[in-house]
């Protein structure tokens, strides 16, 4: 099987405040991993994106305890947290770095309604061109 590129879209959030504000729980302790690891998002996402990440690895506890906690704030809307390399992909991408997906959103439900107004308008939908 060859390398290709492929389009990729979906309802994503961009701003980390958004999820900060959402999981208010289990952020700081995701913050303060990313602290102790030396990691960005960017470089945390792009290690552990796609479900690389196992049990046991470094911030996974964490990682996966805000991906409940959003989950539980916003009626069962999901969260992943992506990374998106801006040399492998479209200057016209609409995401480049680290990114949330959303999953659970195809059109705006209530569930979907409620987040954008947690998110204070910082959910959208985007599209990405990926190589792999």
């Amino acid at each position: 099987m060859g390398n290709y590129y492929h389009g990729c879209c979906g309802w994503t959030i961009t701003n980390n405040a958004v999820i900060e504000k959402i999981c208010t729980n289990t952020w700081p302790a995701f913050a303060k991993m990313l602290e102790q690891t030396g990691m960005d998002l960017s470089e945390f996402a792009s290690v552990n994106a796609y479900g690389d990440m196992e049990e046991g690895d470094a911030g996974a506890e964490e990682y996966s305890d805000l991906c409940k906690e959003f989950e539980e704030k916003t009626g069962g809307l999901t969260i992943e947290l992506y990374y998106h390399d801006p040399d492998n992909g479209d200057g016209d991408d609409d995401v480049q770095g680290a990114f949330w997906v959303i999953e659970g959103v195809s059109t705006l439900t209530p569930e979907g309604e409620k987040l954008k107004a947690l998110a204070g308008g910082d959910l959208e939908f985007s599209r990405w061109v990926e190589f792999g």
